[in-house]
């Protein structure tokens, strides 16, 4: 629950899971599986628990009342792009499954795009870190060497006069 409320934790869980979920649907679609039965077993897969209870209530909602596919991702709170790509979708279960394809493709190129974005920021901010750190190390220890040279060198000078 606490990477889904943070910024970039957010997206890498969500498309990475979704891509994961969409894939399975439909490939289960093509194998015949009604689709509520589908998102069920999408559902179980090891994505975060907001996502699995997401889609846990998209297959409640697609088994329990009648609801349209579109109107139930809607009702469970997936993303707006989900929601409006299959709100179009006639023609049976392999015009869902290109569908879902189609979806699965786009989150995880969204989540490959952010997880090189990290990677390539990592290092630049790992150096800035140890940067800090060795600058700070550095004050630290010739700050009371300045100190005590000032005081000597004042002291040294007084005892001249």
């Amino acid at each position: 629950r606490v990477a889904w409320r943070l910024p970039l934790a957010h997206s890498l869980v969500r498309d990475r899971g979704l891509a994961a979920a969409f894939d399975l649907i439909a490939e289960a679609l093509r194998a015949g599986l009604p689709i509520d039965r589908a998102i069920a077993e999408a559902s179980r897969l090891r994505v975060n628990i907001v996502l699995r209870e997401r889609l846990s209530s998209w297959a409640d909602e697609l088994r329990g009342g009648g609801a349209t596919i579109h109107d139930a991702a809607r009702t469970s709170k997936l993303p707006p792009l989900v929601v409006q790509l299959l709100a179009p979708v006639r023609g049976g279960p392999d015009a869902l499954a290109d569908a879902l394809d189609f979806l699965a493709r786009y989150y995880d190129s969204r989540f490959s795009r952010t997880r090189i974005l990290l990677e390539a920021t990592s290092v630049p901010v790992t150096v800035f870190i140890f940067a800090a750190v060795v600058a700070w190390v550095a004050l630290a220890m010739m700050l009371p060497l300045m100190s005590l040279i000032n005081y000597l060198s004042s002291s040294v000078s007084v005892g001249w006069r």
